[in-house]
């Protein structure tokens, strides 16, 4: 592996090798290599010295669900982190199981709703050295050829680049948001978050749930009552339900409230 970290008691440095050569870099200037801000803070530990981040609090802030070590994004309560969550375990901190939300994501979303100015390099290094130890398919090249434009290795140097084409793209669109349980889509284009064991969907796009100008970030939800089934007859499948009340047109989803998306919230 050319990948090694080597941690100092003054300093830390990061090896790594292109083209045969031997490059070195600081974790800052690694940062910088990256596209982060110059000025952003490197580690979790200033976090927690500077503006008292601590997991257990900081979940409590964003979700109503006991904390633990398979805290789900589902449980998140305010749509931008929720799309937030989902982007970090896919392009950040990637995994087999895109459902869970860990403590570096954690960090990372304690930084985006303080407006704290923080790069996940350290993490991100952790996760490259599992990679490459890996058996998996890698899939940071993207971020490869940055840090290799920032120390020069490219220049003169023969590269082929993967095509533009659908075999090297992945776009994720709706369909992967309604599969995880987060959103759900009416017929009339109309786009709802929902929240699993609640009984409350909220309409998008919704202003009075902007990150950083809901003075809360959780949502006052009343869970969902378990069904319950009469022993007398079979469940009322949703087909019987509306051929029962006349409605065979309609969804399969329980119309709205009149105000669904403000009716049980707490700013």
């Amino acid at each position: 592996m050319s990948l090694n970290i080597e941690v100092l008691p003054w300093e830390t440095r990061i090896r790594f090798r292109f083209f045969n050569e031997e490059f070195v870099l600081s974790p800052k200037e690694m940062s910088v290599a990256l596209g982060f801000h110059k000025r952003c803070i490197l580690g979790s530990s200033t976090l927690v010295k500077d503006y008292r981040y601590d997991r257990n609090t900081w979940w409590d802030t964003v979700s109503d669900d006991p904390v633990s070590s398979k805290n789900s994004i589902t449980s998140i309560h305010n749509p931008t982190l929720r799309f937030l969550a989902k982007w970090l375990v896919m392009n950040v901190h990637p995994r087999a199981d895109l459902h869970l939300c860990n403590n570096d994501d954690l960090v990372c979303l304690f930084a985006f709703a303080k407006k704290i100015r923080y790069t996940p390099v350290m993490s991100l290094l952790d996760y490259w050295q599992k990679l490459i130890c890996g058996r998996t398919s890698i899939d940071i090249t993207s971020l490869v050829t940055r840090i290799a434009t920032h120390v020069g290795a490219l220049s003169n140097s023969q590269v082929t680049y993967m095509p533009m084409t659908k075999e090297y793209i992945s776009r994720i669109g709706l369909d992967h948001f309604v599969q995880g349980h987060l959103m759900q889509e009416e017929i009339d284009g109309s786009l709802y978050m929902c929240y699993p064991r609640y009984d409350v969907e909220v309409e998008l796009p919704n202003s009075k749930l902007a990150l950083y100008s809901a003075k809360g970030l959780t949502l006052q939800m009343r869970r969902r009552e378990p069904a319950r089934h009469s022993v007398a007859e079979p469940p009322m499948t949703r087909g019987r339900a509306r051929r029962a009340t006349g409605d065979d047109a309609g969804t399969s989803r329980t119309p709205p409230r009149s105000d669904p998306a403000t009716a049980n919230m707490n700013f």
